[in-house]
């Protein structure tokens, strides 16, 4: 997912991962990885997933599934 602060101030992005049909939202078992950072968030707790503090115009791009091995399923 991308997530885009369009403000004009820093802000936090909120996403609600069961209305992007992530199944590990249900289950409370996602793990998040951020893609240009090349970095693991780790576990995601809660229904949602929040980018912290981007700045205007900053974007953050995220993979989020129930483990660090399972391959990425986009929805059709």
């Amino acid at each position: 997912m991308l997530l885009v602060n369009n403000g004009r101030e820093t802000a936090d992005v909120t996403v609600q991962l069961a209305a992007l049909g992530v199944p590990c939202a249900a289950r409370g078992s996602c793990r998040a990885r951020d893609l240009w950072e090349h970095k693991d968030l780790g576990a995601v707790a809660g229904p949602t997933f929040a980018a912290r503090a981007l700045t205007p115009h900053a974007s953050m791009f995220v993979v989020v599934n129930s483990s660090s091995h399972e391959r990425v399923r986009w929805p059709e």
